[in-house]
């Protein structure tokens, strides 16, 4: 009974893994195992868009290559969309030094909370906004959503297993589910609802700390060709 593996690289990272850099190291086999009995996919989809950096220094693209180099040696498929940076104005929710921004202006006497309430104040009644500068991931949903109809309709699995709390899913994973697939969906964070999604998936379970911890690669990654792959040092 073949399944394939549909993986929102974004939703998993920000979902289990963004506050967890000792369990980025994942192995992606051993988790869909993990997950789905303990027998190994048939074929498995990565979906991410290439990281931009975001001020000088920031080595998260390199890591990120890292990483997906290491998917590729395991035979694992790299479905990339595409990163837009852009900027927008935005309205504070706080008021409060501490969480007005980041990091936190000096209390110099008292003079950097009077002037943020004079802000608050000089802007009611709406609230005071900052021009901010935001990266945003295009195509990854839609993408996952092409390529699970795709397998479904050229009759490649029986089942799929879907790692994303993404909601905009519903109606691929519904489709899917019509056409005879057992579709088991698995969420990255207990933070997500469960949402439309348990109304139409076969399956619908939380990813825990537990199965993340047992399905790390090993430290270096040996390639088929026998090269070593080393972990960025900040996921050790």
């Amino acid at each position: 009974m073949a399944f394939h593996v549909f993986i929102d690289g974004l939703n998993l990272y920000k979902g289990a893994l963004s506050k967890r850099p000792d369990l980025k190291w994942l192995d992606l086999i051993e988790l869909s195992k993990e997950l789905m009995g303990k027998y190994p996919p048939a074929f498995i989809y990565y979906f991410t868009s290439p990281m931009k950096r975001r001020f000088s220094g920031d080595l998260s693209p390199e890591r990120q290559a890292t990483y997906i180099r290491v998917l590729g040696h395991q035979g694992i498929r790299t479905i990339k969309g595409k990163t837009v940076r852009y900027q927008k104005w935005l309205r504070h929710t706080e008021f409060e030094r501490e969480r007005f921004v980041q990091p936190t202006f000096p209390r110099l006497f008292g003079v950097s909370d009077y002037l943020i309430k004079r802000v608050w104040k000089a802007s009611l009644p709406d609230a005071p906004k900052s021009k901010v500068e935001l990266l945003s991931e295009k195509a990854s949903d839609v993408n996952l959503a092409s390529y699970l109809l795709l397998d479904v309709f050229q009759g490649l699995m029986d089942q799929a297993l879907v790692i994303s709390g993404d909601s905009d899913l519903f109606m691929p994973i519904k489709f899917a589910v019509e056409a005879g697939i057992t579709v088991k969906v698995v969420i990255p964070s207990q933070s997500q609802p469960l949402g439309i999604i348990q109304t139409v998936a076969s399956e619908v379970a939380y990813l825990t700390r537990e199965q993340l911890e047992s399905s790390q690669l090993d430290r270096p990654f040996q390639t088929p060709k026998g090269s070593l792959i080393y972990p960025p040092d900040v996921w050790r």
